[in-house]
């Protein structure tokens, strides 16, 4: 019998069902599985339904109208229970289309849990609301594509874009807020970092909701905005600046969240 690590991964847009129950896959998920890796009813592969939960599964059935069938047998990874102890929300300003999309996957790859695209006022890019839904719908091929290669169980949420000052906004009550700027003022990142180890010594769940600005930062006025204070939906914002050269939005997103996830997961 083959291994479940070497069986080849394909992503199920309904959640899967227990043991013994059926799932369909989409036409672009048979298609690969039937014509480009030529599987047969009878053999087996994984599946992933992006919400926690993976099961190894035998092709039952092609139908006619294009998708396959497969019988889950017992699944192999569910959702962890209990309290989850690192989460993570990037808010991440519009940059270019292939940038963007390339930054969406790599949200995958790092088991982001909520993206969300911002528009501030140097932002160059703004899609009308038509434009959008196209473009949700391009990131949503990117992670589950990302989410199949990188073998991670969930999908990133992908919000929905937002004004910077809505997306503050949209910051849960009690979760850390923290803006990414360049400058002399601020936090530093390792007296940052020293912050949340203390926190997690002492057992405390990090609830992290990050802000990268376009390339040059965010404008004075948003920066005022936020030493101002007076956040009436969540804690008050933290400037964080990441020491040494200036980064660009891409740069300073993977590395941050990447040791994040080194240090804290």
């Amino acid at each position: 019998m083959t291994s479940p690590e070497r069986l080849r991964r394909f992503f199920s847009s309904e959640p899967l069902p227990s043991a013994g129950g059926m799932v369909s896959l989409q036409p672009a998920e048979t298609h690969q599985l039937k014509k480009v890796l030529r599987l047969k009813v009878g053999d087996f592969c994984l599946v992933t339904d992006g919400r926690g939960r993976e099961a190894r599964a035998q092709i039952f059935e092609f139908s006619k109208s294009g998708t396959v069938c497969l019988k889950v047998d017992p699944v192999l990874t569910a959702e962890t229970a209990g309290r989850q102890r690192f989460f993570l929300r990037i808010f991440l300003a519009w940059i270019q289309r292939g940038k963007m999309d390339d930054l969406v996957e790599k949200a995958q790859e790092l088991a982001i849990d909520e993206f969300a695209p911002i528009e501030t006022e140097h932002t160059e890019i703004r899609l009308a609301p038509n434009e959008r839904s196209k473009v949700y719908a391009r990131w949503m091929k990117k992670l589950t594509g990302a989410c199949k290669q990188s073998g991670a169980v969930k999908l990133v949420n992908l919000a929905p874009s937002r004004t910077f000052q809505e997306a503050l906004e949209a910051v849960p009550r009690g979760e850390a807020t923290v803006l990414f700027h360049p400058g002399s003022g601020g936090l530093s990142f390792k007296a940052w970092v020293e912050q949340l180890a203390l926190q997690e010594q002492k057992g405390e769940t990090l609830r992290l909701n990050l802000f990268f600005g376009p390339e040059g930062g965010f404008s004075p006025r948003e920066i005022d905005r936020i030493k101002k204070g007076g956040f009436d939906r969540s804690t008050q914002p933290i400037i964080v600046r990441l020491e040494g050269n200036v980064l660009r939005l891409e740069t300073a997103f993977v590395g941050t969240v990447a040791a994040l996830r080194f240090l804290f997961s």
